[in-house]
């Protein structure tokens, strides 16, 4: 940092560019990869900036991507695709096809996250289309890859199912083991979706030894978070919540807010499950810290939701309606529809207990409309929610 400062003041871009760019030898990383993988986003963001301003135009492309990156990892959807769309004009301008790929991967990925599940697909199929006409196969890899999360969204089970297999194919011809590992970790989230637990356990399973062959920690949380998901999902609620504290563990012992953020909400949702409220309600307010603590908009969100739907549970609906209404407005403000969705929906549930049935028909009619347009397997929820709304206004 010194050093880059340092070629800042005396305004030689070219050297800035090479500390933020290329390998420094002393830590065999460059400056924006170290401040990328120890989570110094607004280290990383305040650098980008400067350096954006000023460097060639091939580095201001990395620059844009790496401030899109940052502030996806802070919640800022928004703010993220302005970036990377200065990116993508600036790749076409200097016919950067490698830097345009990555451009519309990111900005696909974004998308995906704000519940965008259409416009996420159409960037995708551009970034595929590049990295193929450029023999990029990792990039193929990743656009297949980003294509089956989309289409499992929207419960087309089968066609992400195709996408992941190409990506897991690709991945295993190129020796991308990292890839090889997230392929198999989707096809058994996919399986999941679909009640195919064996299946799915098995594909996780997969996923671990990789991450664990390759010293992938952060990928070894999340494959022992998704085996979780496979045992909750069976209601094997031990076995889950033992692969919950083993992600909880890794995430701790590496410095992974976010994923501790993550393996706190999952245990919450584990207690819940088994009626002990206050013991989930204790890790949703943890994992409401982390989310404040880091940034996390989305995840603060979903602790806010997830803490408000198990005071419906205890009746405390003054708190489930604020705690509900908080979290709605924060995916309103990300973007992010598909959450919208779930929080609309929680909100009738919460106005059906306080027996104000229009008013929760409202709200439930808001949230199947969007899950309808976003083709999510809510819908059937909303769906059954509706039809007991109207059989209790035809009781009345």
């Amino acid at each position: 940092m010194e050093a880059f400062d340092h070629y800042c003041e005396v305004e030689d871009w070219e050297r800035a560019s090479e500390i933020y760019t290329a390998q420094v030898e002393s830590t065999n990383q460059p400056l924006r990869l170290q401040l990328f993988v120890g989570r110094n986003y607004q280290a990383l963001i305040q650098i980008s900036t400067r350096l954006s301003l000023e460097a060639a135009l091939s580095t201001r492309i990395r620059c844009f991507l790496d401030l899109g990156n940052s502030y996806v990892c802070l919640g800022n959807q928004n703010i993220a695709i302005d970036n990377y769309q200065r990116a993508l004009i600036i790749a076409r301008e200097v016919g950067d096809r490698q830097g345009e790929g990555n451009a519309l991967g990111n900005l696909g990925l974004t998308y995906y996250s704000q519940g965008q599940y259409e416009q996420a697909i159409a960037y995708y199929q551009q970034h595929l289309t590049i990295a193929r006409e450029i023999g990029d196969r990792r990039g193929e890899g990743n656009a297949l890859g980003n294509l089956g999360l989309a289409y499992h969204a929207q419960g087309q089970y089968e066609q992400a199912i195709a996408y992941y297999q190409q990506h897991l194919t690709i991945a295993r011809e190129i020796g991308d083991r990292r890839g090889e590992g997230n392929a198999l970790g989707n096809l058994g989230n996919v399986y999941n979706s679909q009640g195919q637990y064996e299946q799915e356990i098995a594909h996780h399973q997969q996923d671990l030894i990789i991450a664990r062959e390759i010293g992938d920690r952060q990928g070894e949380g999340a494959a022992l978070g998704n085996l979780g998901n496979a045992y909750y999902s069976q209601g094997q609620h031990e076995q889950a919540i033992a692969h919950y504290q083993q992600r909880l563990t890794i995430a701790r012992e590496i410095g992974d807010r976010q994923g501790e953020g993550n393996g706190l909400g999952n245990l919450g949702n584990v207690y819940d499950s088994l009626g002990q409220y206050e013991q989930a309600i204790a890790h949703y307010q943890q994992r409401l810290t982390i989310a404040r603590e880091i940034g996390d908009r989305c995840g603060e969100g979903i602790g806010l939701r997830n803490w408000g739907a198990t005071q419906i549970k205890l009746e405390q609906y003054p708190d489930a309606l604020e705690n509900t209404n908080a979290a709605l407005a924060i995916f309103l403000e990300i973007g992010n529809r598909s959450l919208k969705a779930e929080a609309l929906k929680n909100l009738a549930e919460l106005h059906q207990k306080l027996g104000e049935a229009e008013v929760a028909r409202g709200y439930c009619e808001q949230a199947l409309a969007l899950a309808t347009e976003l083709g999510i397997p809510l819908v059937e929820e909303c769906k059954t929610l509706n039809q007991q709304l109207k059989a209790e206004e035809n009781d009345d």
